[in-house]
């Protein structure tokens, strides 16, 4: 019964894990979740951590925290678990690297950020686009971690192939949300998923524009979910993130090939139907903040560096963050200090490589 789950006081102070695990025992939870739960306890114990230095770890209320620990948490415990993993995960991450693989808040990152909560407060249906690795998949996956204790859910589209993308569409957004679906009939899948996403008030679904490689039925199927099941007449906001295409352009193909009411979905986009991120409009200070996470670079440096992510087809922020990874590697397998010189060295092996495969596809 829940009466007899309620436990008072601190719940870190005051109780072992063996006794937060007794609790959560006479739950229905996910064994998995239990485990995670449990393993955060742990952890909090060791450390001499308080429930609110602990809420801070896994981005939820003090009160959330309490209630995971009681069994009384009226939430998704599966999405829980997958956050407490991610969180051992990133404590592993620092560990090894020391803090140079942690997200970077950078100015792009943060107008990704308002756009989501806008998108949020809009309850409107958003389209995200831009050129390739500006950090839009990593600058959104922090967001749904950071952010309003599980009401956001994140997936990536997946390319057509030979399976029904639709089909797969529904089974990852249903982990997302935290269904078991691997043996369930796909209309106990979407009822499961219905149930879950009243708890969410933003969507985000990145890769958007591989619907682009998708049948005509499928991407029917898909619009016609996200308009009614996911947006559901402003009961949450959707954000669609698209790389290297102009969506609105593929929108009005699909419309015209398949006569498709594309109306019924624009009526329910936000009023600037897509947003685009420049690769000519990056910040200095962004590169800057991503290089002097490894070292002080030389003024010339930093500029090579950052005429380099500006450059059309090259990576752009994600070519150098691949640039000083690579660097920063050998001087610690090497016990070589990092240097202007072996950071240029990458650059100029990264682009000798970009050359490369651009030959090769052009063949």
């Amino acid at each position: 019964m829940q009466g007899e789950r309620q436990v008072t006081g601190d719940p870190i102070a005051t109780r072992s894990p063996e006794d937060v695990r007794a609790v959560l025992e006479k739950t229905e939870w996910d064994q998995n979740a239990i485990e995670q739960i449990v393993r955060l306890h742990e952890i909090a114990r060791s450390e001499k951590l308080s429930v609110k230095e602990l809420a801070g770890l896994v981005h939820y209320s003090p009160a959330v925290v309490s209630e995971l620990f009681n069994g009384t948490y009226k939430g998704n415990p599966v999405r829980v678990a997958k956050n407490i993993e991610r969180m051992f995960s990133d404590r592993e991450n620092k560990r090894i690297f020391g803090g140079k693989r942690d997200f970077v808040r950078t100015t792009i990152a943060e107008s990704l950020w308002r756009i989501a909560e806008k998108t949020r407060y809009s309850r409107a249906i958003q389209i995200i686009q831009s050129p390739e690795q500006l950090g839009k998949s990593r600058a959104l996956v922090e967001y749904t971690a950071q952010h309003n204790s599980g009401r956001t859910v994140m997936l990536k589209l997946q390319p057509g192939g030979n399976s029904n993308p639709f089909g797969v569409f529904l089974r990852d957004l249903a982990a997302a949300v935290g269904v078991e679906a691997a043996h369930d009939k796909i209309m106990d899948v979407r009822m499961n998923i219905r149930r879950e996403l009243a708890g969410c008030d933003l969507v985000i679904l990145d890769e958007f524009h591989l619907i682009e490689h998708w049948p005509d039925k499928p991407i029917r199927d898909l619009l016609d979910y996200l308009r009614v099941e996911i947006h559901n007449d402003g009961q949450r906001g959707v954000l669609a993130v698209a790389t290297d295409s102009d969506m609105m352009t593929l929108l009005d193909g699909f419309r015209r090939r398949t006569r498709y009411n594309l109306g019924q979905l624009m009526g329910r986009m936000a009023n600037q139907h897509t947003v685009t991120i420049r690769a000519d409009e990056i910040p200095f200070d962004d590169v800057k903040l991503l290089i002097e996470r490894y070292f002080k670079p030389r003024a010339a440096t930093l500029r090579k560096l950052f005429d380099l992510a500006c450059r059309p087809h090259c990576g752009h922020l994600g070519v150098i963050c691949a640039i000083m990874a690579d660097a920063w590697s050998d001087s610690q397998l090497d016990k070589i200090d990092l240097t202007d010189e072996l950071v240029l060295s990458k650059a100029e092996a990264k682009l000798e490589s970009l050359a490369k495969s651009e030959k090769g596809g052009a063949r």
